[in-house]
């Protein structure tokens, strides 16, 4: 059975913007004295909302972050994310893949809106965006896929999503979802195939690989989710 819709994630998927959040905590943290790979924090924050990345960053720093740090970061990502540009082939993958198509983000609606529109990439979703803002619970809680799949006006389980983070990847295997995962420098192959999704080794097989699977029954679609991915060690003097 071919798929009603299909679900994308925003950050890493839509927009290349994941750097910037990993730039800036790796910035913020050895300010502080703590010494953190880009990996490292990949692996810990890709994909997680906002409030829990605040509070474990404040644990990484050892409660040293102060009110004038958090400015600072408000200020520079806000700045840094006004350049932010789209995936290199997202538009054609969008014009290509003909089924009803949705986001399912934990970045914040305002800033999924207006960066659609800067970038002419609105008129493929409209309104049929679910933000972190939108629900009870962000990812890797199933709300915000359970509710891009309603504005689509689609069973969950009858859409594909496509993420790139283990974090969205669990939210969507919850939603009941078949997941694609954008193999990427934070998101080997076999985290994917751990998590129970299909990789899509370039943006550009997305249409491809979902139509494929969609007919193949393929057995990474039906294994439930079942194995944890064990995060590095964190270096520093909070070792």
């Amino acid at each position: 059975m071919a798929f009603e819709g299909v679900i994308f994630d925003f950050d890493g998927v839509v927009v290349d913007s994941e750097h910037i959040a990993v730039d800036l905590d790796r910035e913020l943290l050895a300010a502080h004295g703590v010494e953190v790979t880009g990996r490292q924090l990949a692996a810990m924050f890709i994909g997680v909302a906002e409030d829990v990345h605040d509070d474990e960053l404040q644990r990484l720093a050892r409660g040293r972050i102060t009110e004038e740090d958090r400015e600072w970061y408000d200020a520079e990502f806000r700045r840094r994310y006004a350049e932010v540009r789209a995936m290199g082939g997202i538009e054609d993958v969008l014009r290509r893949v003909t089924q009803p198509k949705a986001i399912a983000s934990n970045n914040r609606r305002e800033w999924i809106r207006s960066t659609l529109r800067r970038l002419s990439l609105d008129g493929y979703f409209g309104d049929r965006i679910c933000a972190w803002d939108d629900v009870e619970a962000g990812k890797p809680e199933p709300d915000v896929y359970i509710g891009a799949a309603a504005r689509l006006g689609i069973d969950p389980t009858c859409c594909a999503a496509v993420e790139d983070s283990s974090t969205g990847m669990r939210a969507a295997r919850a939603a009941g979802m078949s997941v694609f995962g954008l193999v990427g420098p934070y998101f080997p192959e076999a985290d994917i195939v751990a998590l129970g999704g299909v990789p899509l080794e370039r943006l550009g097989d997305v249409q491809k690989v979902i139509a494929h699977s969609a007919h193949s029954h393929a057995p990474l679609l039906r294994r439930p989710v079942d194995t944890a991915i064990e995060l590095p060690g964190v270096s520093g003097d909070r070792m």
